[in-house]
């Protein structure tokens, strides 16, 4: 069911590998298998102000811990994925595995973009409608992950390096798990988003 909260006991440990990037705020790769934080309060109105990049980076984080994260299965068709997108106002699904484990995310972007039409011009034989998103996704292993301890000290200005370094169009803020604990999604922070808060796009 789209838009339910997957099942932390039911997730494997989240893993990360070693920095890919020096600098104020290192990033990290994220493996399959992350929870999502359930959300323990409900911010009424989303806000969309203008900031700086000396602004603590939390200002333009959306935090699991407020809005609940927005997901789709894996299975699910990927037009059904995009009616969800605009159905919630976001351009960016987590998608999860058949278990409620974190194995990728999937992007208005993907959907209407060059990704389908590879996929149907190597698959013949299929229609879209029967193209899922598991098909289409970005796996977790190519997501840029960021440690969430270091998020709430970090400034703006932090995330628009890390953004132009990389090239990736989300950041994922993640709580490290721990031997006997999940790794957990804290948030998202959008680059597109962040450049419109900064007043450098439309």
């Amino acid at each position: 069911m789209i838009g339910t909260m997957p099942s932390q006991a039911a997730s494997a440990p989240a893993e990360l590998r070693l920095p890919t990037t020096s600098g104020a705020l290192a990033c990290f790769r994220l493996q399959s298998g992350a929870a999502i934080t359930a959300p323990r309060f409900v911010r009424s109105t989303r806000e969309h102000h203008l900031v700086t990049r000396t602004d603590a980076a939390m200002r333009v984080m959306t935090d699991f811990d407020a809005s609940p994260a927005f997901t789709v299965k894996a299975t699910s068709g990927i037009d059904d994925a995009l009616d969800e997108m605009f159905r919630r106002g976001v351009k960016a699904l987590i998608v999860l595995s058949e278990d409620n484990s974190v194995i990728g995310l999937v992007t208005s972007y993907d959907i209407q973009g060059e990704r389908p039409r590879d996929y149907l011009g190597s698959h013949p034989a299929c229609r879209r409608e029967q193209v899922t998103v598991a098909e289409i996704l970005t796996p977790c292993g190519q997501w840029t992950a960021i440690d969430w301890r270091r998020v709430q000290d970090a400034r703006i200005g932090d995330l628009v390096d890390i953004f132009a370094s990389t090239g990736c169009p989300y950041l994922i803020v993640l709580e490290p798990g721990t031997e006997s604990t999940p790794g957990l999604l804290r948030g998202i922070i959008s680059g597109t988003r962040l450049e419109r808060q900064l007043g450098e796009l439309p």
